[in-house]
């Protein structure tokens, strides 16, 4: 299921929303219109978190399944109001970067041997590791430390909550300072809020600011790492190239 389900996220999701939204913004806005996007995204967690964890206890995990399988035929067809077509840049360097038109096979050849993105990939795999790790596992750990039935769930959605405000912050941060310095402080603040929720004792108030710390640094790391894929190697394969890393 992991893998199925990660061969899907790399895919869809950012991988298709982001490129669309970086070809149109200018690149010194491409940051923070990627935030924006990254942030609208959270909404849905905040809002489909608590409703699946009632449906399932309710109704069962099948049931939460088909709920969540009729949300996405619903959103799917949004899908074709995005714009694939060329953009056209205000400015004289977004042209220039547009410009080349190398085939995605030899695109895909040289990030490989880039040790940069090489190294971005290996990151982008932590923070998929750390995230999957938490939402998986959250709401059982809660369990075990004797916490109230229905603060994973709330957790989660208030992750999903606090990260539409951090995805924007990192999104714009990246706009005016050097990505990669923003991206690596996000890793570090991260690291140590897990270790420290995970060392000091638990209870509802440890919990709500664990989740508000986590919520602010999840999904940041997404506008960061596909503006420096973007800014490396262009907006043209930008998509196939994110999706490497999102897999």
């Amino acid at each position: 299921m992991g893998l199925l389900v990660g061969i899907g996220v790399s895919c869809t999701t950012f991988g298709v929303v982001l490129p669309a939204v970086g070809r149109v913004a200018s690149p010194e806005k491409r940051s923070v219109a990627m935030g924006l996007v990254s942030a609208g995204g959270s909404a849905g967690q905040v809002l489909m978190v608590p409703l699946v964890q009632g449906i399932r206890l309710h109704s069962g995990i099948a049931t939460s399944l088909f709920v969540l399988a009729f949300a996405m035929l619903l959103i799917a067809p949004l899908g074709i109001v995005l714009d694939r077509r060329a953009p056209i840049h205000a400015t004289a360097q977004a042209r220039f970067e547009d410009a080349p038109a190398a085939p995605l096979r030899e695109v895909l050849s040289q990030a490989m041997r880039h040790r940069g993105y090489r190294l971005l990939t290996l990151g982008f795999f932590t923070c998929g590791f750390q995230l999957a790790f938490i939402a998986t596992h959250l709401p059982e750990y809660l369990t075990l430390c004797h916490m109230p039935i229905g603060l994973g769930a709330t957790a989660l959605a208030l992750i999903g909550l606090f990260n539409m405000a951090g995805s924007w912050a990192c999104g714009w941060l990246g706009g005016r300072f050097r990505q990669h310095h923003v991206l690596g402080w996000l890793y570090l603040i991260r690291s140590a809020t897990i270790a420290a929720f995970f060392a000091l004792p638990k209870s509802a108030v440890s919990v709500v600011i664990f989740a508000a710390v986590m919520g602010l640094t999840w999904l940041g790391t997404v506008p960061l790492t596909s503006g420096l894929v973007a800014k490396v190697f262009g907006t043209r394969h930008l998509g196939s190239l994110f999706g490497v890393c999102a897999f």
